[in-house]
């Protein structure tokens, strides 16, 4: 029976087998230990009696919200900021999606405000320019929908002026 247990005791299975046990369960103790010291840190701050004024309440609430408040206006300018350094020229802007159909237009030179001719309206599935609400490419027929030059000009111009224009399609 003892030369068993020597055998036994010598085995690599149940060293392993022991000294895992013994150091899993000294990490166990350890980590419980470590958690319930950060249990009574957190319990003896939170017992801490203080006296506040109604006063200096509001005072420290009206602050709270002032920063906050300050802290997502500054967000905003950066944000702000930062989409005007990649924002396009409107010159670059020549091709939008209308009422899903596909408007294409040029600048006139020379002018100080933006001033445009209508180029056609042109299929939004092969990009080709419609004949007679046809395209001749996919053989699609388009009807009803359409606006007058004089509405998509004004569509255009007052995406312009709100500075609302998507990057190029291509």
């Amino acid at each position: 029976m003892k030369q068993k247990i020597k055998s036994l005791f010598k085995s690599q299975w149940f060293v392993g087998a022991f000294f895992f046990i013994l150091s899993s369960s000294i990490s166990i103790t350890v980590f419980w230990k470590t958690i319930k010291l950060f249990l009574v840190i957190i319990s003896d701050f939170l017992l801490i009696k203080t006296e506040i004024s109604i006063g200096g309440l509001i005072l420290f609430f009206t602050a709270s919200l002032s920063l906050l408040i300050l802290v997502y206006w500054l967000i905003a300018i950066y944000k702000d900021r930062k989409n005007i350094s990649h924002k396009q020229s409107y010159m670059e802007y020549t091709e939008d999606y209308i009422e899903d159909y596909l408007h294409r237009w040029i600048y006139l030179k020379g002018s100080v405000s933006p001033s445009l001719t209508l180029l056609g309206i042109f299929c939004p599935k092969c990009r080709c320019k419609l004949i007679d609400s046809r395209c001749p490419e996919c053989l699609e027929y388009y009807s009803g929908g359409y606006k007058t030059d004089d509405e998509l000009k004004s569509i255009i111009l007052g995406r312009i002026e709100r500075k609302y224009f998507p990057p190029q399609i291509w």
